[in-house]
């Protein structure tokens, strides 16, 4: 075959591997639906080829076809790819005119992508990038391949696809959603996360797989961890119940010096232990030796994964945004919230059907700077972006967002530059639902099992749509509204809202909403006296959408009111809906959980207070009665120790290990 028939034969296989996705992150989704219409009216007519390009005539301009597509000119005044040719690229990718099978094959670029080196990497995007996109694998970012599909990639934490294609250079013969050009974060972290899973390339969390260590760091990440574990095992050996203000000073400052070598999970991790004894010290109304003490346990377990290099434990910085592009959501729901350490916010969900996971959008104030916010009224003020009514009209619409940004955990941006259009032709359809109450229970042992991988923002937030509910009552023990909830198998699920987050007003309301209103509901899965329940945060089956904690203004009911002009939270405020102490009542259960008080007791009195932990009868109980034979060998080493030390030691592994095992016992499968 000659010059221009190879050419035409190459540029029509390439043309296949462009479907709606590809077409759509040259340009935009609308662009592509234009081109395609613009097709129904006449076809493009193909010329010759000129040097490297196929040229055509479409709709009276002039394109030239050329691999990477992105390589492509068109006559047209238009920036960018236009829609002659996206047009232009859809016609020749349905010609099959002088051609077999045989020379239409797709080019697999994949062994192209594995053979690349740093140097290569490092001439097309530059250390910082290369390096950020190692950070991103080592935290645990995933990268899949369509194996049907040579070239196809999918980053799922990021919501953005690429196409690869074959040639001398596969990373510029690429297209990203993010429509970032021709260099972005997105292409490095594809590229490496394949050589990760076909072994030509091994990550180091503890160096450059990790995300970097600070240069103005005042120490490394080893003297960081080291320095974590002295401190866990002094708080240990003298006790919870006697914490210092110099030991808290000391918590304080490995947690800014964690930030400093970028281990954002181990500084979130050291900034909440800080806050569970600083409650302990002050003898506040949430002080939880248990909590304090099962806190130091995960954490010294965390220290030992990251000094061994587990892939995952790293974290990510949670305010950290990239752009993606155009996003397609849909507004499920919205709650306001009040964390345990005071701030006050507003929270919007979204479902993205394209990644199939939830996008929340925060507005949140720390207690120094809530004068004049109130969450119902930012709810029904303007923005979060331009062209955008309100977060409100967000909530309950189809949102295409254009120019968009958003974080690995799913959070939105607000920055400026960001627009929406809302459709108000709201539907759930697209929306997975949960019926059968066994899928709750396998979410909830990942949310709620002690591991120590990081549960993303989203993972609690589930949509369920009951067979049958129950009526709502207040209990006035619990201070609470609960409703049993039960799916088409006939199990049961409590739906729970407590007092302190609704007014009376709001509470009522509440529970005179009918019972079709349930149907289906936006729910956040939470742990409650040892037991799985619903949060609900938006009932969505009746005339209007109904969100508890905003009250009227979730009704429409309120005004609109002045609200800040920055609609944006970047500092990483989620709210907290931490794990309640369990209440146990069956056998095992019990014994886990007696085991559990009695090894927080020494945790509070210390290591250096006893020479002994008597723990051995319960364990002994549970490892030749109950079968935990992962309790023996901890429990061995506990009653081994020598000084204070390795018994703190010893009893930061012991706390961990039963924590783990009471929380697998109280989440058997739901259903």
């Amino acid at each position: 075959m000659d010059r221009s028939g190879d050419l035409l034969t190459t540029l029509r296989a390439l043309a296949r591997q462009l479907d709606d996705t590809a077409l759509a992150s040259l340009a935009n989704k609308g662009l592509v639906r234009r081109a395609r219409k613009d097709l129904e009216k006449a076809a493009p007519e193909i010329g010759g080829v000129q040097g490297d390009a196929l040229s055509l005539m479409v709709d009276g301009q002039r394109v030239a076809l050329r691999s990477p597509p992105t390589a492509s000119t068109c006559s047209c005044p238009a920036s960018g790819v236009c829609r002659h040719q996206l047009a232009a690229w859809i016609h020749l990718a349905g010609d099959e005119s002088g051609e077999t099978a045989d020379q239409l094959v797709e080019e697999d670029p994949v062994p192209a992508l594995l053979a690349l080196d740093d140097a290569v990497l490092l001439r097309f995007a530059g250390r910082p990038l290369l390096r950020r996109a190692l950070s991103e694998l080592a935290a645990g970012c995933e990268v899949v391949a369509d194996s049907g599909h040579p070239g196809h990639v999918r980053i799922p934490s990021f919501g953005i696809e690429l196409r690869f294609f074959g040639g001398d250079d596969p990373l510029a013969a690429s297209t990203c959603s993010c429509h970032e050009a021709p260099v972005c974060l997105h292409r490095l972290v594809a590229v490496c996360g394949l050589q990760v899973a076909h072994a030509r390339r091994v990550l180091d969390v503890a160096s450059e797989g990790g995300p970097a260590a600070s240069a103005q760091a005042p120490r490394d990440r080893g003297d960081v961890l080291r320095a974590v574990r002295a401190l866990l095992l002094d708080l240990l050996a003298t006790g919870l119940s006697r914490v210092s203000p110099a030991l808290l000073a000391r918590l304080s400052t490995l947690s800014t010096s964690a930030h400093g070598v970028d281990l954002p999970r181990l500084e979130r991790e050291l900034r909440g232990l800080g806050g569970s004894l600083q409650a302990l010290r002050d003898r506040t109304g949430v002080a939880d030796a248990r909590d304090a003490a099962v806190r130091a346990a995960r954490l010294a377990a965390l220290v030992e994964g990251l000094e061994r290099g587990v892939p995952g434990l790293v974290g990510r910085h949670r305010a950290r945004f990239v752009r993606v592009g155009e996003l397609e959501l849909l507004g499920v729901g919205a709650e306001a919230f009040t964390t345990r350490g005071g701030h006050r916010g507003l929270t919007c969900w979204f479902w993205d059907p394209e990644a199939q996971r939830w996008n929340s959008w925060t507005d949140a104030r720390p207690p120094s700077g809530q004068r004049g916010f109130e969450p119902a009224a930012r709810f029904v003020g303007p923005g979060p972006w331009e062209g955008c009514a309100s977060p409100r009209a967000a909530s309950r619409s189809r949102v295409r967002l254009l120019g968009g940004w958003r974080s690995a955990d799913g959070r939105l941006s607000a920055r400026a530059g960001v627009r929406a259009v809302l459709d108000e032709s709201w539907s759930l359809r697209q929306v997975p639902r949960i019926r059968d109450w066994r899928e709750v229970g396998g979410r909830a042992s990942r949310l709620f099992g002690g591991g120590l991988a990081e549960v993303e923002n989203d993972a609690a937030m589930v949509l369920v749509e009951p067979a049958e509910v129950g009526e709502t009552t207040f209990d006035a023990v619990g201070q609470c509204w609960r409703t049993v909830l039960t799916d088409e198998s006939g199990s049961e699920l409590v739906a729970v809202l407590e007092h302190e987050d609704l007014g009376d007003d709001a509470g009522r309301a509440f529970a005179r909403v009918a019972r079709g209103d349930w149907l289906p509901t936006l729910a956040r899965l939470v742990l409650r006296d040892g037991e799985v329940m619903l949060a609900p945060v938006t009932l969505l089956g009746g005339a209007a959408p109904f969100s508890p904690t905003l009250g009227g203004a979730a009704q429409g009911l309120a005004a609109a009111s002045g609200s800040s002009d920055d609609s944006e939270d970047e500092s990483g405020v989620i709210p907290d809906h931490g794990d309640a102490a369990p209440v146990v009542g069956d056998v095992v259960g019990g014994l886990l959980d007696r085991l559990l008080g009695e090894l927080v007791e020494h945790c509070e009195r210390g290591a250096r207070t006893t020479s002994r932990v008597g723990t051995g009868r319960l364990t002994s109980e549970l490892v030749d009665g109950g079968g935990w034979a992962a309790l023996r060998a901890p429990a061995e080493a506990l009653a081994d120790a020598g000084d204070a030390w390795r018994r703190a030691d010893a009893l930061c592994r012991m706390v961990h290990v039963v924590d783990r095992a009471l929380r697998a016992w109280l989440l058997r499968p739901i259903g």
